[in-house]
């Protein structure tokens, strides 16, 4: 289940704080260089303020690199400076920083991470001053059906990053556009509408806070019940600093609560959540210590959302597939939404594909169903933008518009949770989205309130398409943003010396019962996670290796003592970062 847009943030995510400044290796550069500079990157859905600190530090000089907008510490970077060129170089995240400095003083740089280029330039910060705060943008206005249609055709006929792509909108006056390209299977010839049925993953997270804003008016709730009060007689819940746990810590992703829990070790990776019952869900808290105060931070969590609606669910003394068809869908005549399908509506469900265009798995939901699970399409999630955005009333409507009212900020300039949806300002409105992903599909539904507009994305394969939905509302192009990194098949295979592939063996953990066992057999270097086979990594780059039969990229993360102490794992748009086991004493 996606994280949820608007802002995309695998790049510097999850990165070991080093408090240390690396030294120049090779010429030290000039006076000039030296100082805080602030640059503005471009990314998919949004953007990064980076800075870049270089000082003098003995007899070289440190340089640091930070993501402000994503916390954490300073990330080390070594700095090399020739016939007025400068290469900067970030080992731990494997990025580069490559430019010069222009005639106006700025310096004029290329970032590159995992094979994506994007140019940023950075201007000179004065001294004592705070670092500059990220702009909002202006809202544009809704392409074309033909602009909209170009895009879509682009994405599956040039890019090969789609199987088929729906995209709806809903104006003020409630007027309907749905365009749709592409087919509901590899392979058929059979095309997509506004009628076809979609996973819509973690898109269900709004009904998920739309029930509990609905139980606050029905006198049901509070939001700043404790969840304990709703949960089984003897449930154990994590307190911290005399605070409990709430409702609307919950809605928000503030509850200090995991990602995921550590119990969850699904038998079928194929189909993860099936096996994973509402008591699961309740166990894990017993024993669960949290990191963080209750209540302050943002930190997005499907095991929080799964635990508000099961929660809600109790006290309504029924299941959650009962509460959300008879609270939501059945009030707003959403006849095509649904957990579990009825014959005819799973003839109208498209068949799931991963990020390779393969055909996969569709995902059922047990305890996690309040995180997931809806299947929905696009006509039938514009009747529900529709009132979100105002376009249309209905007995939900105040309940949707108190779920806005409620703001938390993230970690994002610009950007708050609300209850379910999160919140993003511009200089001429704000937008409220959420995205959704599981093996096989990726969507996104937005609304701004302020013109009356919905706008859903429905995609029957598993890479992102958060970057089309927020160009309809008015946002830029996908075209201008920062281009998508190469599918890692495509990258050319290098040699390298098979003396050097036993530095990379060992064990990296991917989560608490998931890791990823590298290995050298037969002079190639192989690659195991956890109850899955082993395949071959095939260099295409220092420390980056494509995962053969897999469109996944490896790359590894080095100190400044150059010794290998983690990976990072690209796949279906989303990279996850793995450090190194200590070896076996």
């Amino acid at each position: 289940m996606a994280r949820g847009p608007v802002l995309r943030r695998t790049l510097l995510a999850a990165l070991p704080a080093l408090a240390i400044a690396s030294r120049g290796l090779a010429q030290t550069p000039p006076a000039p260089l030296i100082g805080v500079w602030d640059g503005l990157l471009q990314l998919p859905g949004g953007r990064l303020r980076l800075a870049l600190e270089i000082s003098e530090a003995g007899d070289g000089y440190g340089v640091v690199l930070r993501s402000l907008d994503q916390g954490g510490g300073p990330i080390p970077a070594t700095i090399k400076t020739a016939s007025g060129k400068i290469a900067i170089e970030a080992a731990s995240i494997n990025a580069r920083l490559d430019g010069a400095m222009a005639a106006d003083g700025r310096l004029v740089m290329t970032f590159t991470q995992l094979g994506a280029p994007s140019q940023i330039v950075f201007s000179r910060r004065p001294g004592g001053a705070a670092p500059p705060p990220l702009p909002r943008t202006l809202l544009g206005p809704v392409p074309s059906d033909a602009d909209i249609l170009a895009e879509l055709k682009s994405r599956i006929d040039v890019e090969k990053r789609g199987v088929g792509l729906v995209v709806g909108i809903v104006d003020a006056a409630g007027k309907r556009r749905i365009i749709a390209y592409g087919a509901r299977a590899k392979g058929s010839v059979k095309p997509l509408d506004g009628d076809t049925l979609f996973e819509i993953g973690s898109i269900t997270k709004t009904f998920t806070s739309l029930l509990l804003a609905d139980a606050v008016r029905r006198g049901e709730v509070k939001l700043d019940d404790p969840l304990v009060k709703y949960l089984p007689p003897g449930s154990k819940v994590p307190e911290r600093g005399g605070r409990q746990i709430t409702l609307i810590d919950l809605a928000t992703h503030t509850s200090g609560l995991p990602r995921m829990p550590a119990n969850f070790a699904p038998a079928n990776r194929a189909n993860p959540y099936a096996d994973y019952p509402a008591e699961r869900l309740y166990a894990f808290l017993a024993d669960y210590q949290l990191p963080r105060d209750i209540g302050v931070t943002w930190d997005y969590s499907n095991y929080g959302v799964a635990l508000l609606g099961q929660a809600l669910a109790r006290r309504a003394g029924t299941d959650y597939d009962t509460l959300v068809r008879t609270r939501v869908l059945r009030p707003l005549g959403m006849t095509s939404t649904a957990i579990k399908l009825t014959p005819a509506l799973a003839e109208r469900f498209a068949t799931a594909h991963d990020a390779e265009l393969n055909a996969v798995s569709e995902w059922n939901l047990d305890g996690f169903a309040p995180a997931g699970a809806l299947r929905s399409s696009a006509n039938d999630m514009l009747t529900l933008l529709a009132v979100e955005s105002g376009a249309r009333q209905s007995p939900l409507s105040a309940a949707m518009a108190d779920q806005l009212r409620v703001r938390r900020p993230r970690a994002v300039p610009n950007q708050a949770q609300a209850l379910g949806w999160q919140v993003a300002s511009y200089l001429n409105g704000e937008l409220a989205s959420h995205g959704g992903a599981t093996a096989g599909f990726q969507t996104f539904a937005g609304f701004d309130r302020g013109r009356r507009l919905g706008v859903v994305v429905l995609s029957n394969t598993a890479n992102p398409v958060e970057d089309i939905g927020l160009y309809v509302l008015g946002g830029p192009h996908p075209a201008t943003l920062a281009p998508r990194p190469p599918r890692p098949s495509s990258r050319p295979a290098i040699a390298i010396d098979p003396a050097i592939l036993p530095a990379y063996a060992g064990v990296y953990r991917l989560g608490p019962k998931f890791t990823v066992t590298v290995t050298v057999e037969d002079g190639k270097l192989m690659v195991g996670p956890t109850g899955q086979a082993k395949r071959a990594l095939i260099p295409v780059g220092r420390d980056e290796f494509v995962v053969t039969g897999v469109e996944a990229l490896v790359t590894f993360h080095r100190d400044v003592e150059d010794k290998v102490f983690g990976l990072a794992l690209a796949q279906n748009g989303q990279t996850s970062n793995a450090p190194r086991e200590p070896d076996p004493r």
